[in-house]
């Protein structure tokens, strides 16, 4: 009984001990196969890390020579300009220059105008200042003689008006002495004596009338 027992543990250390190698053997190849698989993984992650750095050492490299495309770009289109700049400096120069030389030729073109001009207004000038003296001249020859024409005429006239006036006066003579008589007999009229108001008014109104009178038949002229 005892022996039987003894081949039972046995035969279930054996079987342990096989299930045991077969559970380690599982464990084994699952760590071999978990091993396996983090290479892979780590390899995939290697080369993902490897073509993400290659693109991007390729993304560098486009972008390097874009760059040196757009700076040889930009150096081309600046040596355009420049080019273009020169050009139209020298062409601007050129039209400065030929401006300059129409300026020249204009002024001298102007000044012998001016001149000629000038000398023509002059010419003129002279002509008319000839002619100006030539009809002062004239006129003042014909001023002194149509002035001793007039006064010779004015003498003759007042002579005759003086010689009118005088035979005028004399036969005025007896009228003016009358005229002087009645001045002087309207003056020594006097005036009654009266002691209303109102007459004395009227008189002294009389008095002031015939004295008015009476003067200008003293300084009447005839």
């Amino acid at each position: 009984m005892a022996q039987r027992r003894v081949v039972e543990d046995e035969k279930a250390r054996i079987e342990k001990e096989k299930q045991d190698a077969i559970k380690a053997e599982e464990e084994r190849k699952k760590q071999e196969e978990e091993d396996r698989l983090e290479k892979i993984r780590q390899e995939q992650e290697q080369k993902q890390r490897e073509l993400e750095a290659e693109e991007e050492r390729i993304q560098a490299e486009q972008e390097e020579r874009e760059r040196k495309f757009q700076e040889e770009q930009d150096r081309i289109e600046a040596e355009q300009e420049e080019k273009q700049r020169k050009i139209r400096a020298e062409q601007e120069e050129r039209e400065r220059k030929i401006r300059e030389e129409q300026d020249k030729i204009d002024a001298e073109k102007k000044k012998i105008e001016d001149e000629k001009r000038r000398q023509e207004e002059e010419k003129q000038k002279a002509i008319e200042i000839e002619a100006a003296k030539k009809a002062a001249y004239e006129k003042a020859q014909l001023e002194a003689k149509e002035k001793a024409e007039r006064e010779a005429r004015e003498e003759e006239e007042k002579k005759i008006k003086a010689e009118a006036e005088a035979k005028r006066l004399e036969d005025l003579k007896p009228d003016i002495e009358k005229i002087k008589k009645l001045s002087v007999f309207l003056s020594s009229i006097k005036m009654p004596e009266v002691s209303s108001e109102k007459a004395k008014l009227i008189l002294n109104n009389t008095r002031d009338t015939l004295d008015r009178i009476a003067t200008t038949l003293l300084n009447t002229k005839l």
